[in-house]
């Protein structure tokens, strides 16, 4: 008489140690490695919503007007008429190069407010200059610039002429 066979148990959790298991899957690999990703994008995120929203905004914001980010309106112009001056502070040859000449100008103004921004050749002055610029030159050219001043909505400009100051060249 025959023995009558069993068929072949599939329940995984009667498989022993030394039956073969088939190789890992996608899916299994998946859920903890998705996993790790989000927690990273979580964490990054976390981050850099704390790190940014404690810094100030700068700029526009979408609720704000680009009027609204000036407070102080421009001061009014003022009844006096703006004029500039200006004045040689001390010039002379190089101490290198006695071809060479230099000349430090000074610009003042009156008038405006009596608050006044300089130029020369349409270039804003330093605000820790006292006003004033170095020119140079050779020989004996004569060196021209633009100056101007801008005071209290008002604004003035004069054309300079900078004549050398070494002994051998002529003065008009």
């Amino acid at each position: 008489m025959s023995t009558p066979s069993t068929p072949p148990n599939n329940d995984p959790a009667l498989k022993t140690a030394d039956t073969p298991e088939s190789p890992p899957t996608a899916n299994s690999t998946f859920s903890w490695r998705t996993a790790l990703v989000a927690v990273i994008v979580v964490i990054i995120l976390g981050g850099a919503f704390l790190l940014l929203g404690g810094m100030p905004q700068t700029g526009l914001s979408s609720k704000s007007k680009a009027a609204d980010v000036f407070t102080q309106s421009i001061l009014p112009a003022s009844d006096q008429p703006l004029t500039l001056q200006w004045r040689v502070v001390t010039a002379g040859p190089s101490p290198f190069n006695s071809n060479v000449w230099t000349a430090r100008l000074e610009l003042s103004a009156t008038g405006g407010n009596g608050q006044y921004i300089f130029w020369v050749n349409n270039q804003r002055l330093p605000d820790i200059s006292p006003n004033q610029f170095t020119i140079d030159s050779s020989a004996c050219d004569i060196v021209g610039q633009i100056v101007g001043v801008t005071s209290a909505g008002q604004a003035a400009t004069q054309a300079l002429a900078v004549h050398s100051p070494l002994p051998n060249c002529s003065t008009p």
